[in-house]
């Protein structure tokens, strides 16, 4: 019972968030403004001595759903760690940060396709937070094994990353590009 009124309890505060803030959004044109406006603004709200820690939370997540869909993919991370520095068990902005990374493929291939290799050490972060999310075990574990099982085709094969890399599985590898993080190596199963 009391995972249930948890959960009840994460889905008030994000629709209490919402309703606050999407009319200050919308009527301030937050969603048109430049990149470093909207960030700007972003932080004078997630800075507010007039809301409590739950409330900052929800807002950066929020934010960082915005900068997601502009495929503003550094911002969206930057906004979902400030919101597990105020709520830290918390799969959401674990899962959105996985999404990001594994939405940057285009963006650090340098042949801008998404397909090599550069695009398939993303997953390596992107399954780290997944895995941060399915640990936590909320609401957003299930969506979090299912991305995991999804992307985990377009894992580089053993044969590859041995032959052309000298890697191998549960190696160390820093992935560049804005992501900037170490991760493990994961091969396709």
């Amino acid at each position: 019972m009391k995972p249930f009124k948890k959960n009840i309890h994460c889905l008030s505060l994000t629709i209490a968030t919402w309703l606050l803030y999407w009319p200050l959004l919308l009527s301030q044109n937050t969603l048109a403004l430049d990149d470093s406006s909207r960030m700007a603004y972003y932080q004078t709200v997630l800075k507010s001595p007039k809301f409590n820690e739950a409330a900052k939370a929800d807002s950066a997540y929020i934010f960082a759903q915005v900068e997601y869909a502009k495929a503003n993919y550094q911002q969206a991370r930057d906004l979902c760690e400030r919101a597990l520095q105020s709520r830290p068990n918390w799969g959401n902005p674990h899962l959105l940060i996985g999404k990001c990374y594994a939405s940057s493929g285009v963006i650090c291939d340098p042949s801008g396709r998404g397909a090599g290799w550069d695009a398939q050490v993303l997953l390596w972060v992107a399954f780290d937070e997944w895995e941060k999310a399915i640990s936590i075990g909320d609401s957003a574990a299930e969506d979090a094994r299912i991305l995991m099982e999804k992307y985990a085709t377009y894992l580089p094969e053993e044969e590859y990353c041995r032959r052309n890399y000298s890697l191998g599985n549960g190696d160390e590898y820093f992935v560049g590009c804005w992501v900037q993080r170490k991760t493990k190596v994961r091969l396709k199963p």
